[in-house]
């Protein structure tokens, strides 16, 4: 805490060292170096001012020129990266030094470790392919580095709550483990085009094409669909969950083509804050949070993973349904959630196969959780 007062806030230093873990994408360049960002608290502590390092870093971060001019190639984005870094090389304060990631440890016989340059082996390919050679079947115990405050999706935050609720949710897009390229995942395919509506107050916006993959089914067993992303955006814009304020900023509307086609309307420029729409479709499923549309603020402190599922909607909807031990705390993903009993600190999951919690679930979608193709090898 001394040390980030000092170095955030009074900057009364000489030189001071910095621990960053940064994720692949590099628009953190504009965080750390970009002249706007020396300000007391932020990240440009030791005061970075370059004109033209600047313009490079305004695009790299907005996928646009500071004159309004589109970026339009991932080619024409990755040359400007690199002139970024090599203006950096010069101008830069820093003496970068890069420290090898911890590697996880494991059980003996258990496979699927899956080892992601940068990342370590402790990654969702290894967690939710991981099994027991002699009993692909039986339980695994996770170890979680911390305890848990709330499982909301829109408002769990640390790494620890994450660790639980994010095995049960997927992304349109997924990391491909070892040279981590885009892979399509809840989607097939996807297109960005500038959009300008400056009646409406967009001078600088974007709208995302996609085009969604069939087969998916909530853990209830109702089918995804088009309509599903566009409830999903429209409801995180309606309850101001803090957590995706990315989304609050920028969200404009979506619109449906068909079942499996929509465009995302947003008032910005880059694809940093696409990742994030892409990251954030499939997390509030209608018919679980639909109740909350007369109440929106109760939504961020709905204990939504203590409360049964028939229940709930029964108790909304008057229809009996039969999921066994399925909570409200619903998605899409490779585990369905169970219970999390806070005394014993475990929360449970269990494998999305077909017939898993009850009779009607058809199973994940991702080849019904198969471990064979992990690296899409085709082998």
């Amino acid at each position: 805490t001394s040390m980030t007062d000092i170095i955030f806030g009074n900057r009364d230093f000489d030189i001071a060292g910095l621990g960053w873990s940064v994720g692949r994408d590099p628009d953190y360049l504009f965080d750390f170096f970009h002249s706007s960002k020396d300000a007391e608290w932020d990240y440009n502590c030791p005061g970075i001012h370059h004109p033209e390092l600047d313009k490079y870093l305004f695009a790299l971060k907005y996928w646009r020129w500071p004159n309004g001019t589109y970026i339009t190639t991932i080619d024409e984005m990755v040359q400007i990266c690199w002139t970024a870094q090599e203006y950096l090389y010069y101008l830069t304060p820093y003496m970068v030094t890069y420290c090898e990631v911890a590697t996880s440890a494991y059980a003996p016989g258990l496979k699927s470790w899956i080892e992601s340059l940068g990342y370590g082996s402790w990654n969702d390919w290894t967690t939710n392919w991981m099994y027991w050679e002699d009993n692909p079947g039986a339980l695994i115990r996770h170890a979680n580095p911390g305890p848990p405050d709330s499982l909301n999706p829109g408002h769990a935050s640390s790494v620890y709550e994450w660790e639980i609720i994010g095995k049960i949710y997927d992304g349109l897009y997924a990391i491909q483990p070892f040279e981590h390229y885009d892979v399509m995942w809840a989607m097939k395919d996807y297109t960005i085009e500038p959009w300008s509506e400056p009646d409406i107050g967009v001078e600088y916006g974007q709208k995302v094409t996609v085009t969604l993959r069939h087969g998916i089914y909530w853990h209830d067993g109702d089918p995804v669909t088009a309509e599903d992303i566009k409830w999903n955006y429209d409801f995180i814009k309606l309850c101001n969950f803090a957590r995706y304020s990315d989304i609050l900023l920028t969200y404009w509307n979506t619109t449906i083509i068909d079942d499996y086609h929509f465009t995302i309307y947003m008032n910005c420029t880059g694809i940093w804050t696409v990742y994030t729409y892409f990251g954030s479709a499939l997390l509030f499923p209608e018919k679980v949070w639909k109740p909350f549309l007369t109440h929106p603020e109760d939504a961020e402190t709905w204990q939504c993973w203590t409360v049964d599922y028939d229940d709930w909607i029964y108790e909304n909807y008057g229809e009996v349904t039969d999921t066994g031990d399925l909570k409200c705390l619903v998605g899409t993903g490779p585990w369905i959630f169970i219970e999390w009993d806070t005394m014993a600190g475990v929360a449970r999951l269990v494998a999305n196969r077909p017939g898993a919690v009850w009779d009607g679930n058809p199973g994940y979608w991702a080849g019904n959780f198969k471990r064979e193709d992990v690296d899409f090898s085709g082998r």
